[in-house]
């Protein structure tokens, strides 16, 4: 059985949904489980949405251990708030006139700005990754929930959504929603519920 983290921190929300009910270990800000260094226990690592990147609560000590998981080739999912840390910065001024900045770890080589998303959501994967492995080419299912949801960078796509709406107008179109990193091992995604709602997303994490 794999060991699993997933991050519970200040500004994360464990219950806004259960990535499809893997067994998990609370990981928190000493970075260890069952009192080991998560690099040295852990097969692999989920960082939930919320309000992480404009908490800034995640300690140094924390952040080495992700890059060090990264560079192990260990898998690292970051969802919303969790990919927007493991980007390169985040733009949090929403309705400022300028950038807001805070930074991410840079695992993924994306930067976020303002574009709110509350739509259900059908997503199209359009590249492999530990997540997407053997489903290129099909859809998967979820939601749209942020504030944050403009994506650039030359990071490699995995996903792009089909949204209705975004900044609460309607403005149908296709927009980026998940990228990887070049080995394939770091994942972050836009699309809630995707875990939840696609079991073969769940058993490429198993695989």
């Amino acid at each position: 059985m794999k060991k699993i983290g997933f991050l519970y921190v200040k500004g994360a929300l464990p219950m806004f949904e259960d990535f499809g009910n893997l067994p998990t270990h609370i990981v928190r800000n000493n970075g260890m489980v069952n009192g080991l260094k998560i690099h040295k226990e852990l097969d692999g690592l989920i960082i939930p949405g919320g309000s992480i990147i404009e908490s800034q609560s995640v300690s140094e000590e924390l952040k080495k251990e992700i890059t060090k998981m990264c560079t192990e080739g260990k898998f690292i999912l970051g969802m919303c708030s969790g990919f927007q840390f493991l980007a390169n910065k985040t733009d949090i001024g929403r309705k400022s006139l300028c950038p807001v900045n805070r930074e991410g770890l840079g695992l993924l080589d994306v930067s976020f700005s303002p574009m709110v998303g509350t739509d259900r959501v059908e997503a199209k994967i359009i590249n492999d990754s530990f997540l997407t492995d053997d489903l290129v080419g099909k859809k998967i299912t979820g939601f749209h929930c942020h504030t944050y949801g403009n994506i650039t960078g030359d990071a490699k796509p995995i996903l792009k959504s089909l949204v209705q709406r975004t900044n609460y107008a309607n403005d149908p179109r296709e927009i980026l929603s998940g990228v990887r990193n070049d080995e394939g091992n770091v994942v972050g995604l836009m699309v809630h519920g995707s875990l939840d709602e696609n079991p073969a997303l769940v058993n490429n994490v198993f695989n």
